[in-house]
């Protein structure tokens, strides 16, 4: 039982990094400004190269299930296996491509079960089992863990096999893999990408019925964007025809901050010193900012740390481009109607 719980544990490692890493590879695609229908050609490509060399990544993979499950791999292949799908995988989803979560959690987990069992009976005879019984489990645990389906996973394996015992040892396994997952990680593969766009269902059902008001909604465009190269002079013209008096700072792509026309002091109307400065100069404080999926809590909770009434919406922690700016007057009408909604779901 030790080492099918032990299993359940590395399951819930594999199905938080399958989790995470999707979103991963889209966002890389958003950085390069890949043209949206070109990703699910260039992911095509990488995964057609992968199955060169390894063709069992191509389609749901029954047969390598089956044989995994036959025990007829040995330790090496079945980690190589479970490796390479898992990265088709990824570059998959991450890509646009069609397809779903759950063969590849089911072929992954039987890989990942049986090379742990393979594993387990050199290292620990003592808790020596059926190679079979470790990939089943194996698979019940990464599905349960990646799509946050612990109940109807081992009923599945339960309705599959019709055998008691193995089904305990996979509820246990399940049970060590949902609640690692949810611990280290939080929501499933699907509520993860759900909250992604702003959508979230982790709430209970009545606030899981709307959908979360988020940054991208919210954001205007009605705000003004200055490279951090530029002169002073520069600035004093854009200051004096922002639509709020302010404007945003840019480097290399990257928001530096927030300037006004008190951020330039004496030199808001002494232009002796323009030669030596310019406007990344005056950005000495990093200003606050919310991101294009940032929900409606989190934008109250940056509103409330600041006095600004004017943030940067920016696409994401790996990509800082300003992409819009978001006004306090309406994060707090939406605020209100999300209250008033959700007030009458609950009455």
């Amino acid at each position: 039982m030790p080492a099918f719980a032990l299993l359940g544990v590395v399951a819930s490692l594999v199905a938080i990094a399958f989790i995470r890493l999707v979103p991963m590879v889209q966002n890389i695609y958003r950085r390069l400004r890949v043209p949206v229908w070109t990703s699910p050609a260039i992911g095509g490509l990488l995964v057609g190269l992968l199955a060169l060399q390894f063709p069992e990544v191509l389609g749901v993979g029954y047969e390598a299930t089956n044989r995994a499950l036959g025990a007829e791999y040995t330790f090496q292949i079945l980690v190589t296996l479970a490796i390479a799908k898992f990265i088709a995988s990824v570059i998959c989803l991450g890509s646009g491509l069609a397809g779903g979560a759950f063969s590849p959690s089911l072929f992954i987990g039987a890989m990942v079960g049986g090379a742990f069992g393979g594993a387990t009976t050199l290292l620990f005879p003592e808790f020596v089992g059926s190679l079979g019984a470790y990939t089943i489990t194996g698979m019940g645990a990464v599905v349960a863990a990646a799509l946050g389906a612990p109940l109807s996973t081992t009923f599945m394996v339960f309705e599959l096999t019709g055998d008691y015992k193995l089904t305990i040892v996979v509820l246990i396994a399940v049970v060590f893999a949902t609640v690692f997952a949810r611990t280290l990680h939080g929501p499933s593969f699907f509520l993860h990408a759900l909250a992604q766009d702003g959508v979230d269902l982790t709430g209970g059902h009545d606030v899981g019925s709307l959908s979360v008001p988020w940054a991208g909604e919210l954001m205007r465009e009605d705000h003004l964007i200055m490279d951090g190269s530029e002169g002073l002079p520069a600035l004093r013209r854009n200051l004096l025809i922002a639509p709020h008096g302010e404007v945003f700072v840019m480097k290399n792509s990257t928001f530096l901050g927030r300037l006004v026309l008190s951020d330039l002091g004496e030199r808001a109307y002494d232009d002796s010193e323009d030669k030596e400065f310019t406007v990344e100069d005056l950005v000495t404080t990093r200003s606050r900012y919310v991101y294009r999926n940032d929900k409606l809590d989190q934008m109250i909770q940056v509103f409330s740390s600041t006095e600004d009434s004017l943030i940067a919406v920016l696409e994401s922690p790996d990509d800082r481009r300003i992409v819009g700016c978001l006004h306090e007057r309406d994060v707090v009408r939406a605020e209100e109607a999300y209250a008033r909604t959700l007030e009458g779901l609950r009455a």
